[in-house]
């Protein structure tokens, strides 16, 4: 049976710049420009919507509050918890070699986490209902894990209610441009916000 030819084989029929005459190319250049220019537009939107974001967090949650959200993305991957686990070992480390006080608790991140699964499970639930996300839990229904997931769920639920938040991130949306309207003209606000 022949060789099927790859593609890499078969003569290209896309022209290159060589093969364009003047005014191909100048024409080619402002439909590439054109499409530069709207995305440049939706990059600035989204930066100018991300730096709002963070002035709204930071006044609400304080100045470490992007420092936290950053942190908390990070813990989403296994590979992020290492790397945040490897920074604050570093920072311990450091503070030990320095004398400080708190580099004297370096040995609380040696050693697998000790805290009881259901714990653990309760915590995961109680983070999962305070997002807003359906009661789902990733445990078996007959452990005991099951049972405490949805207990803090609740509690996650009933902490979301009692603040009156709303679980979509539209609502998250509509929060971040009513408040940076009444926040524009802030100058002062301005210097809270590092990427």
């Amino acid at each position: 049976m022949p060789r099927r030819k790859k593609d890499s084989d078969a003569v290209s029929t896309k022209q290159t710049v060589q093969q364009l005459n003047d005014e191909q190319q100048q024409a080619l250049f402002f439909d590439h420009k054109k499409a530069y220019e709207k995305a440049l537009a939706v990059k600035k939107e989204a930066d100018a919507k991300l730096k709002n974001a963070c002035k709204l967090a930071k006044s609400e949650l304080g100045d470490q509050a992007v420092a936290m959200i950053k942190a908390t993305i990070e813990f989403e991957t296994d590979e992020g918890e290492a790397a945040v686990r490897a920074k604050l070992e570093a920072t311990l480390r450091a503070a030990r070699w320095m004398g400080a006080a708190i580099g004297s608790q370096f040995e609380m991140f040696e050693g697998p986490d000790r805290t009881p699964a259901a714990d653990r499970a309760f915590e995961e639930g109680k983070r999962a209902g305070m997002k807003g996300e359906p009661a789902r839990p990733p445990y078996a229904p007959e452990l005991e894990q099951y049972r405490r997931w949805m207990e803090g769920h609740g509690v996650g639920n009933e902490a979301l209610a009692r603040k009156g938040f709303k679980a979509t991130a539209a609502a998250g949306d509509e929060h971040i441009e009513r408040v940076s309207k009444e926040m524009s003209g802030s100058d002062a606000v301005d210097s809270l916000v590092t990427h």
